[in-house]
Formats: C-alpha cells, structure tokens, sequence
C-alpha cells in the first residue's frame, strides 16, 4: 500500500495565491480594461470591430469567472482542511492527555475515559457530517 503524503495547507494557500497574483489578478484587469472600452461611448471603433471586440470580451469574461470560481472552491477546500487537520491535532491530543497512559490506550477504561472518547469522536463525526459521507452517527 502506498503511504500517504501530508499536504500542508499553508503551502497549498501560498501557491494559489501565487497563482491568484500571476494569473487571475492581471486577467481581471485585463477584463474590467476592455469592459471600460466596450461602454466608453467616445470610443472610436472601426467597421464590425466593435462586434469582434464583444465576442472576444463575452470570451474573457467568462474564463475569468471559471477560473475565478475555482480559485474560491479551492480557498474554501484549504480552509476546510485547516479546520479539520486543528480538530484532529487538538483531539489526538485531548486524548493522549486525557484517555491514554502516556499514549497508550488502557484496555480497561472508566467510564470518565469512556465518555470523554465518546465525546472525541462525536465532535470527528459532527465535523465530517456536512461532507455526507455514508457513516453510522455516534451513539449519544
């Protein structure tokens, strides 16, 4: 089986950003440019170029917005990311202070042990939930 490689989400954010500098930000320039072109009224256009310039902007426009959209959706994937990787550290670490001996689970648990793994993993279930995966909730 091959291992899993950790994805740091700092490092993704930084490169679509980097992304987001080099490429979207000067694109969205380049559209609110020729938006301003195609409504200036004392814009001298030659025969059918003003029809050229319109279908060359509806083209713009509309890969600006795609890459725009997906520029957002992966944002918000980084972020969602972010939120679960500090719910799984802070819970391994509720965990191994809390539950464990020194990081190994005891076989034989209290009840307090019980309910505090309980509450971990009703914390992990109601973290994934809104992702509708198949999964069983936790009994409360």
């Amino acid at each position: 089986m091959e291992d899993l490689k950790v994805v740091n989400n700092w490092k993704a954010a930084e490169e679509l950003e980097r992304f987001k500098q080099r490429y979207l930000d000067p694109a969205k320039a380049k559209v609110d440019e020729a938006r301003k072109i195609l409504e200036d009224p004392l814009y001298k256009w030659r025969k059918d170029e003003k029809d050229r310039a319109k279908q060359k902007f509806a083209i713009l426009d509309t890969k600006n917005i795609d890459y725009h959209r997906i520029y957002a959706a992966t944002m918000e994937l980084i972020a969602q990311h972010e939120r679960q990787t500090d719910l799984l550290t802070e819970i391994y670490s509720l965990w191994f202070h809390n539950v464990s001996n020194k990081g190994k689970q005891p076989s034989e648990m209290m009840n307090m042990q019980a309910d505090l793994l309980q509450s971990y993993f009703q914390r992990i279930f109601e973290a994934v939930e809104p992702l509708k995966l198949q999964l069983t909730p936790t009994s409360k």
